[in-house]
């Protein structure tokens, strides 16, 4: 039996799922998807997902989430905080320069942050050499932005061709980038190094051999347990594959800042 969550009227949620790389201003998050070896990105409703594939000469594909009545009047939102989100400072001398590194960029509006999957590291450190000073205890592996709206929202590119539409009973907009298949600590550095490889000088994160077990999932409303997995992992635990906490030990949404 699969726990249906209450879905609340006119809700949408943004579900993260593996290495995503996002900034902020005042108004936008902006969610990049990097270019990593074997890995695939997707957007979409759950289980109706598009690939979004590298173009050639790695231009970035633009989408925006236009999410109408929101957000409300006066409405102030808190943004990453390194006790509880992984942080990483741009280098000194440093650019951050994503759109070269990325297969997709997803704009979305300002909203809360909410931490569905965390896993505990007790003290472990996540990568080597206190790279980026604080690290998050628990660690977050999926993340959600929750919304209101007035009419149906979609995801659009710059010339309006359409990605996503909110419509029950697949209400939400799903966002991952990850291993099809079971990854192992060659994987974990591939991911890492894509990571490094946004910035003009690298910060030069390394992962340590830790592996972190996720906890169970804190549902946002109107989420269903099983979206709290890509369709990547779904077919692997079907199959008996790696434990899919295993399989993206390194593999989180991270902040730019």
């Amino acid at each position: 039996m699969i726990y249906v969550a209450q879905r609340p009227a006119s809700a949408l949620n943004v579900i993260l799922h593996g290495l995503t790389v996002m900034t902020q201003d005042a108004q936008f998050f902006y969610v990049y998807l990097p270019n990593v070896p074997g890995h695939a990105t997707a957007v979409g409703s759950f289980g109706f997902e598009q690939l979004i594939l590298p173009t050639p000469g790695n231009n970035t594909l633009q989408l925006t989430l236009n999410v109408p009545g929101w957000p409300a009047a006066g409405a102030q939102f808190q943004g990453p905080d390194a006790k509880t989100d992984i942080v990483v400072p741009v280098p000194s001398g440093s650019t951050f320069r994503p759109d070269s590194q990325s297969v997709c960029c997803v704009k979305l509006p300002r909203t809360d942050i909410l931490r569905v999957s965390v896993a505990p590291r007790n003290g472990t450190p996540i990568f080597e050499n206190g790279a980026i000073g604080q690290e998050p205890d628990p660690i977050p592996y999926i993340i959600a932005f929750p919304y209101r709206y007035t009419d149906t929202p979609t995801l659009t590119d710059a010339e309006g061709n359409h990605y996503f539409r909110s419509m029950w009973p697949q209400p939400n907009l799903h966002i991952w980038s990850t291993q099809p298949f079971a990854a192992g600590p060659l994987h974990t550095q591939d991911e890492l190094s894509s990571f490094n490889a946004m910035f003009s000088t690298s910060p030069g994160l390394k992962g340590t051999a830790a592996t972190f077990a996720a906890n169970n999932p804190t549902l946002p409303y109107g989420v269903n347990l099983i979206e709290i997995q890509t369709i990547p992992e779904l077919m692997r635990n079907a199959m008996g594959a790696q434990p899919m906490e295993d399989g993206r030990a390194h593999c989180f949404p991270m902040w730019v800042g």
